[in-house]
């Protein structure tokens, strides 16, 4: 599979270079066809503009080799998903705060109440993370893909996934200690997407949340686009994140989104986007 895509990936990577990024990996995915890029770790605003400058290149190496990049999150209906992951921790400074061997999840108590908040406020963030009908078709069981609001250990069913570690001292595991949220595709906006869950965090350091404890029932997704628009609208929190009008302009525009494929089979659907 990896010699098939030919000088696909060795080209990305060179123009993630050129663009100031550090590639992190390049791979064959579980599907057909299906490739994972990443880069690797930034700071706030750019992690996002990394996602959308990898994007564009991606679209334009594709066109130079005479290929196509596809970022839709399903192809058909029962097929394999494609998912954004972001890898996330907090820094105080210089010193990673994330993980604390000791604790619930390993994640340090300092820095669990910005996962709680995310939990808390997931199903508002579905609406800008995974802002698609099809979006929905990705987002059942035995896809690799979340379906509750919750937080695992290496567990790729999860929402948040407390990502693996390459140990070789325990200063390095604290460095690449990080939580992946895995409920976010290619239709979103990364900006939005990650606007989103960062502000999710902040609200619950401010509240003090209190992640749930193993084993916890948790509360499922929304299920469609227009459950998470509800979810969107039916949080109060989310009216600090943007303006009154921003908010409308989004809901109405994803309203209309899902009015432009109404009556669609699903597979005409995945065809589209």
């Amino acid at each position: 599979s990896f010699r098939r895509q030919g000088r696909f990936g060795e080209t990305l990577t060179a123009a993630m270079r050129t663009a100031g990024f550090t590639p992190d990996s390049f791979l064959p995915e579980y599907g057909p066809r299906q490739y994972e890029a990443t880069i690797a770790a930034e700071e706030g605003m750019r992690a996002a503009d990394g996602a959308v400058v990898l994007r564009e290149l991606a679209r334009a190496v594709a066109w130079r080799t005479g290929q196509r990049a596809i970022f839709a999150p399903m192809l058909t209906p029962g097929g394999i998903g494609n998912g954004n992951h972001v890898h996330l921790s907090l820094w105080d400074s210089e010193k990673p705060a994330t993980q604390d061997a000791n604790a619930a999840y390993g994640i340090s108590k300092r820095v669990a109440p910005f996962f709680a908040g995310v939990l808390a406020h997931l199903p508002a963030i579905c609406a800008l993370s995974a802002p698609s009908v099809a979006s929905y078709y990705r987002l059942t069981p035995n896809r690799w893909a979340p379906v509750h609001a919750d937080l695992g250990v290496q567990d790729r069913g999860v929402s948040l996934r407390v990502a693996p570690v390459f140990p070789t001292s325990p200063e390095e595991v604290a460095r690449q200690f990080n939580v992946e949220f895995r409920v976010a595709d290619g239709s979103n906006c990364p900006y939005l997407a990650l606007g989103a869950i960062v502000r999710a965090g902040v609200d619950g350091l401010a509240k003090g949340l209190s992640l749930p404890p193993r084993g916890a029932k948790a509360p499922l997704l929304p299920r469609s686009l227009e459950e998470a628009l509800a979810a969107l609208e039916a949080d109060e929190q989310t009216a600090s994140w943007w303006s009154a009008e921003v908010k409308s302009a989004y809901l109405a525009f994803k309203r209309a989104e899902i009015k432009a494929v109404e009556g669609m089979t699903p597979e005409k659907i995945c065809v589209r986007y």
